[in-house]
């Protein structure tokens, strides 16, 4: 809604650029959906302290997949080539998934703590940080793309920015909510630093994998 305010070159440049950053969004779900059924299985069999250390070792996978993403998406120029991308729009594309690729981390840790909410059966914090993200992004979007506050109008790399500015202060939110309300009391989320256990992130991939590939 915003680019399409801004002129048709900008509105052209997000599109482009927000469907190569739709695949991200997938493998980032897919790949974190391995975290909901591991969660609900210890949840279901009285195992609750068992849980922070998958989560633990969720949150390593989450961080190597946003790392990997934001690199990904950084070095998209060949798939946009492959596509046809007009050329006088490419210049516009790259700038917007250049910006928006800061995000992917926030974004995998974002799904994981989905995952972990939603393995416990708590599905409501999800769908409110989902839409305090997406309010967010609204005034974020105009003051970036429209150049307002003193800032020089940015266009497509404006709205690049605002979104991953949006994905960490959605992300960081959650992680306080996380560690501040009581349903998540007991669970040892964040009791202590633990390096990867390679053999439950292997887990996790054997699960979240095929999913991410299926979507």
């Amino acid at each position: 809604v915003l680019a399409g305010h801004v002129g048709e070159h900008v509105l052209g440049a997000v599109a482009v650029g927000a469907n190569i950053w739709s695949l991200v969004i997938v493998c980032g779900i897919g790949m974190m959906m391995a975290v909901p059924p591991s969660v609900a299985q210890l949840d279901g069999a009285g195992r609750r302290h068992d849980v922070g250390a998958v989560f633990r070792q969720a949150l390593w996978l989450a961080l190597g997949m946003g790392v990997l993403l934001w690199f990904a998406v950084r070095h998209t120029t060949p798939l946009i080539n492959l596509i046809g991308v007009t050329p006088s729009l490419r210049h516009d594309v790259q700038r917007f998934l250049l910006a928006i690729s800061w995000g992917a981390p926030a974004l995998t840790c974002y799904f994981a703590l989905r995952g972990l909410s939603e393995g416990l059966s708590l599905t409501r914090p999800s769908m409110y940080f989902s839409f305090g993200g997406l309010l967010l992004l609204i005034p974020l979007g105009y003051v970036l793309m429209f150049g307002k506050l003193g800032i020089p109008p940015q266009g497509a790399h404006g709205c690049g920015i605002a979104t991953s500015i949006a994905l960490w202060l959605e992300m960081l939110a959650f992680s306080i909510y996380v560690m501040c309300h009581r349903n998540y009391r007991g669970l040892g989320l964040f009791d202590h630093f633990e390096w990867p256990d390679w053999r439950r992130i292997v887990a996790l991939v054997h699960i979240g994998l095929p999913v991410a590939v299926t979507l």
